[in-house]
This record gives C-alpha cells, structure tokens and sequence, in this order.
C-alpha cells in the first residue's frame, strides 16, 4: 500500500449503515483487504484526478459482495472522486455519490468537479490542519480541534479555558499537547503553519 491510509473521514450526511461501513472497511484495510477500489487509488497516487466508479473499477466490481455492500444495500448507484495531492504525502479526497435510480455522473460532472476544486489546495491545507494530517504526529481529537479553534481566534488559554468550561491547568494541557503534535513551540509557529510559512 506504499505507505498509504485513510486518516480522516467526514460525511456530509451520516446515516447509520454508511457510517459502519465505512469504519468496517477501514478496519479491513488496515488488517490488509485491500479492494479493487482502494488499490487504483493507490496506484494512482500523487497527481489531481477526478474518477467515476466506472472508470475506476472492473466490470466484475458490479457483480462483487463489495459492489453489493457498498452501493446496492446503502441505496447508492455511482461514485465520483475528486482527488487533490496537498504535499508528498497527503492526498485530499472528495467523494459524491449518487442513489438507486439516478444517472451515472458524466464527463460534464467530472469537468465541473475539477474545475470548483483545483484551484483551492489551499483549502485542503486548512482542512487537513484542522484535523492534524499535514504536519501533526498523529490526528487530532475532537477536544484538541476545539483548542485549536481557540487558539486561532487569538483566544488567550484562559478565555478558552472559560469558553470550553475547563480548568486553566486542564487547556493548558490541551494547548502543549497540541503544540508537541503540530511540532511546534508556542503560538507564533502555530499561527505560522496556519498561514502557509511554516
């Protein structure tokens, strides 16, 4: 797999099965079942893209339990993926799909998929940041995203302190353990990363 995994997943909309199939199938990925999906993306890593599922996998995907467990049983016909490298060793990915009954996404769809996405990789810096992917040693968690948002509203650690309902001693914690995860040493190299001169 060279090395690569799914560090975060967000879900526009989060309907029960879909999100335990998807924590079921990262957990496979990680015991190493690897599908046919998941393995042309890999091979494909590295350059922007935008794919359909039918560009993406073989006529026999259609027939598959997989193809059945991901798409018929959720409801779901077609998938497009919009793929942007952020650096060497972080791809950002978009995924639209489409339900039972609709019709399959288009070179048209494919067009303004790339078009509306290409142009802001910094957004998928900012959004990988705020989930400690880029630069942190390990993904961030939830009460770690809330300090982060404080600390770029230029908070200071007491008024995130109160805000959050802690204890000063309690932020203080989070602040140094995001510091160390975004190796960093205080706030001005904080602040650094999140504007792109870190």
């Amino acid at each position: 797999m060279l090395g690569w995994r799914p560090a975060a997943t967000h879900h526009l909309y989060k309907p029960e099965p879909l999100v335990k199939l998807v924590k079921r199938k990262v957990r496979a990925l990680n015991n190493g079942d690897i599908s046919e999906s998941t393995r042309n993306h890999v091979r494909q890593a590295g350059r922007f893209r935008v794919v359909t599922l039918a560009e993406h996998v073989s006529d026999e995907y259609f027939v598959s339990d997989e193809y059945h467990d991901s798409y018929q049983a959720m409801g779901l016909a077609d998938s497009m993926w919009c793929i942007i490298p952020v650096n060497d060793d972080c791809e950002s990915y978009f995924c639209v799909q489409r339900g039972a009954g609709e019709k399959p996404f288009t070179q048209e769809d494919k067009r303004f998929m790339a078009m509306a996405l290409r142009g802001v990789k910094w957004f998928h810096r900012q959004l990988m940041l705020s989930y400690g992917l880029l630069v942190a040693d390990s993904p961030i968690t939830a009460s770690e995203r809330r300090v982060v948002k404080g600390l770029l509203s230029g908070k200071s650690e007491l008024e995130i302190a109160e805000k959050l309902g802690w204890t000063k001693a309690t932020t203080h914690g989070y602040v140094t353990q995001v510091y160390r995860k975004f190796n960093v040493r205080g706030r001005p190299e904080f602040a650094a990363l999140w504007l792109g001169n870190k």
